[in-house]
């Protein structure tokens, strides 16, 4: 079927142009936001649709449904919609990945994609039907956000029944929204004779006067009474009470019960469908011509020539969903069963298994699932497992696929022992009983599963015994007769490479053993996975051992390794050591090398959560220096409680907590870090306590909690000190200078000496790489003369430059010693040098002495 012949199907003769209400959606479109509310009946949207049909402007229309309560498939509704508009950018392919946006930072990430779909100089409207059906929190909390945020040239729009989004939930200036509202839609005694006309059909006043009276102003009340006249001239005498009986009768009595068999079939097969894309309508039995017979025959169906389907009025749906009975199980089920193909070849591969669950379908479920098994989100997750746990007994036996789908997701969810306990339970049956080659293929799924699951569960246990679950996976591989993996897993890493929650000496070592001795059985059963991660962790340990050369070293190994087999989540955690060690050195150019490394890594790839890895590290790099205007804007909001968090979410909690304390957020900083569990997130891991307690001890420092500081200071230095890892506290630079300095003047504070010596004069040498970095940074960028020093510092300066020591300068300015040695140290820090000459020579070069 063309595009074309598709869209020719049109009943646009039932919707008449009304400029009252033209002018006032007219008015609205210039705000950001509308919200238009009034009950069923109204002509909500058949108004905006007509005025949306006159005007020059990309529309995305989505409409709601109950099924859009679940986040998963709200999100591949929104995304598949959002396509229709995507002119090449691959957005909307990446915003299907990112799955959906459930915490303030991923609806920030969201914002920039769609920023990238959206063309400059032209007009976007995005329009949410039936918004009532939506009580799920976190969907009206996405359209809501969306509504607060400004973007350029479009503007939002939300029909509901009801105000159930108010002026209230909308964070905008009240000049920025409009509400239109049920008396704005009804029509005026006018409206209802000019439609009547339209129609063909010419009352007198008087009948004008009933109808309108009877109609209340209700547009399909007044469309069916044009209707009823111009079929039954006769009926007019009755007119006002033929309108006041349940809209339902008058349906059923003018329409639906003088329709044929097959057409009521048809229409209540429509009624079953959440998505009634003109081609799927089309492929149902005799869809086309019957489509277009219904059209010229009642208003409560139209065609929407934007995102190319039809749309059925909620009043004629619900007429629908009581004919049910009219329809025999097997018309229901090849119903669903054509529906759940389609939505399978379009990308609507929830919406695709929703069917499928209603057809008891669990074999294709699984068939869907499985494709997406690399790429599931927390919701969808969640939803796939309820559909599971919904299924009626016996399905694990009947489907043993099923079984790896499970417990899939129970590792998708963080629930690694729940894994486990099932992956047991799965594997003792199978084993118990014949394995033949489809046995086989399941099994090398569950002992992979297991081996990650184990992975997951080491950080709590301790134990390092997840290689053989690996090794049990590539013996069931050549039982089967598999030589070769057929597709390469990409896993993504956590937090940290070394995933080790214990402090305790030699840890990190006997982790990294366990992994090495995994990676020949995930090669071979996974396509490469893991390739690189032991280099990976060993460059990630040198790293916190400040052992740099060691660390520059395996990161290289770990990236060739890591590009070669295509496991790119290790090959930018292995860059962004690089990127680390090389500040640590205070090697810009270097650091150049690498970010244009990290450039051509995202190139590669359009995967999303790839895509938040680049902006994380190149934020944190960013914070490092100091320009923090170059941070994502979803970096840098407020840090949130999520579902589940202990994986990348953690790689941004690190970031986060180097822009906190760069930005001086000292007491939000510490209100995270006291309510942050131990149970997930980067506290899950021992490097993560260590770097997060020596975060709060800097912060309770900075705002003269000193006895507060140096207790955390030395906690986090006992969980250090087994494995050497020290570089988390370096790290810290001018802040672990001053705070070492401090302990150092304590006595018994209960940190060796030698320790807090080191400490400092190496987070003092840090800082000064790290102000060597900025200067030159800002030199690339020409902003080297944007240094504002205050009248005292440039008096300082200008001494310094007649060749006063620190000690004369103190003298001639009546201030003490320390307070010179301070305001030098802020001024190399501003300036960007390394020493006193380095300091001059940049002072001069931009006249500022």
């Amino acid at each position: 079927m063309g595009k074309a012949e598709i869209s020719s199907i049109r009943n646009d003769s039932f919707i008449m142009a009304r400029p009252r209400v033209e002018a006032l959606l007219s008015a609205a479109m210039e705000k950001p936001v509308t919200l238009i509310h009034a009950g069923a009946g109204c002509g909500k949207s058949c108004a905006m649709y007509s005025y949306l049909s006159g005007i020059e402007a990309r529309v995305i229309w989505i409409q709601l449904s109950e099924a859009d309560n679940t986040p998963s498939r709200f999100w591949e509704n929104v995304c598949n919609t959002v396509a229709n508009i995507d002119d090449g950018s691959n957005s909307a392919m990446i915003l299907t990945g990112m799955g959906f946006p459930g915490s303030g930072e991923r609806y920030k990430l969201c914002y920039d994609m769609i920023l990238d779909i959206l063309k400059p100089n032209l007009r976007y409207v995005i329009v949410f039907d039936d918004v009532h059906l939506i009580n799920d929190a976190d969907v009206r909390s996405f359209m809501l956000a969306l509504a607060n945020t400004p973007f350029p040239g479009l503007s939002n729009i939300f029909i509901s029944r009801e105000a159930s989004i108010t002026t209230y939930d909308v964070d905008t200036p009240d000049e920025d929204f409009v509400v239109i509202d049920e008396h704005d839609l009804l029509f005026t005694k006018a409206e209802v004779a000019d439609y009547l006309s339209m129609l063909e059909v010419h009352p007198s006043h008087a009948l004008v006067d009933e109808i309108y009276s009877a109609s209340e102003g209700l547009a399909h009340l007044i469309n069916l009474a044009g209707k009823l006249i111009k079929k039954r001239p006769e009926s007019t005498n009755q007119i006002g009470d033929v309108i006041r009986l349940n809209v339902s009768k008058i349906i059923d009595e003018n329409f639906f019960e003088e329709s044929t068999d097959d057409m009521k079939k048809f229409l209540v097969k429509l009624s079953l469908l959440d998505h009634l894309s003109h081609s799927l309508v089309h492929s149902l039995p005799g869809g086309y011509e019957r489509i277009a017979e219904a059209m010229k025959m009642t208003t409560m169906i139209r065609s929407d020539v934007y995102m190319h389907d039809y749309r059925l009025h909620n009043i004629f749906t619900e007429f629908l969903a009581d004919k049910e009975y009219l329809l025999t199980g097997e018309e229901k089920f090849d119903t669903y069963r054509m529906a759940a193909e389609w939505c399978s070849e379009n990308n609507y591969r929830l919406e695709a298994i929703g069917y499928y669950e209603k057809m008891g379908d669990y074999t294709s479920i699984v068939s869907i699932a499985s494709s997406m098994l690399l790429d599931i989100d927390f919701h969808s997750g969640t939803y796939l497992l309820d559909i599971l746990e919904r299924a009626a007994p016996g399905l694990f036996e009947e489907n043993p696929g099923a079984r790896v789908l499970y417990t899939r997701m129970l590792l998708s969810l963080g629930r690694a022992d729940e894994a486990i306990e099932k992956l047991q339970e799965f594997i003792l049956s199978m084993e118990s009983q014949h394995i033949g080659r489809d046995e086989a293929e399941i099994l090398i799924w569950l002992y992979n599963n297991m081996g990650f699951a184990k992975i997951l569960k080491a950080t709590d246990a301790g134990g390092y015994d997840f290689a053989e679950s690996f090794m049990k996976a590539s013996e069931y591989m050549k039982k089967a007769g598999i030589e070769k993996a057929p597709f390469t897993i990409n896993v993504s890493i956590m937090p940290y490479a070394c995933v080790v929650g214990s402090s305790k000496k030699g840890e990190p070592e006997r982790f990294i053993e366990e992994i090495a001795r995994s990676i020949p059985y995930t090669g071979h059963t996974l396509g490469g996975c893991l390739y690189g991660a032991d280099d990976l962790t060993m460059s990630e340990v040198a790293y916190y051992r400040s052992d740099m050369a060691a660390c520059e070293r395996y990161a290289i190994q770990s990236c060739l390794k890591a590009k070669d087999k295509g496991q790119s989540y290790i090959e930018g955690r292995a860059l962004f050591l690089l990127l680390r060690m090389n500040l640590s050195r205070g090697r810009f150019d270097k650091i150049n090398e690498v970010l244009t490394q990290y450039d051509q890594l995202m190139k590669r790839s359009d995967n999303y959560m790839e895509r938040i890895q680049h902006d994380i590290v190149l934020s944190w790099y960013y914070a490092s220096i100091g320009e923090t205007d170059n941070v994502a804007p979803w970096v840098k909001g407020d840090f949130m409680t999520r579902e589940i968090d202990a994986y990348i979410n953690g790689l941004e909690d690190m970031t986060k907590i180097k822009y906190y304390l760069c930005e001086k957020k000292h007491h939000a900083l510490l209100a995270y870090l006291d309510r942050r569990p131990t149970t997930h997130g980067v506290r899950k891991f021992i490097l993560g306590r260590i770097g997060m307690a020596a975060s709060e001890a800097v912060c309770l420092y900075n705002i003269k909690d000193r006895k507060g500081a140096i207790e955390s200071l030395r906690m986090a230095y006992e969980m250090s000190a087994p494995n050497a890892f020290d570089m988390s506290f370096i790290e810290m630079g001018n802040n672990m200078r001053s705070l070492a300095g401090a302990a150092l003047r304590e006595k018994d504070c209960g940190i060796p000496v030698p320790w807090l010596e080191s400490v400092r004069s190496r987070a003092a040498t840090y800082a000064k790489r790290i102000a060597h970095v900025k200067s030159r940074y800002r030199q690339a960028v020409g902003k080297e003369g944007n240094i504002q020093l205050t009248l005292k510092e440039k008096e300082v300066l200008q001494d310094m430059s007649q060749g006063l020591s620190r000690t004369e300068i103190a003298a001639y300015r009546g201030i003490s010693i320390n307070t010179v040695k301070a305001m030098l140290q802020i001024i190399y820090e501003k300036l960007g040098a390394d020493n006193s000459m380095d300091a001059l020579r940049i002072a001069i070069s931009n006249h500022l002495i």
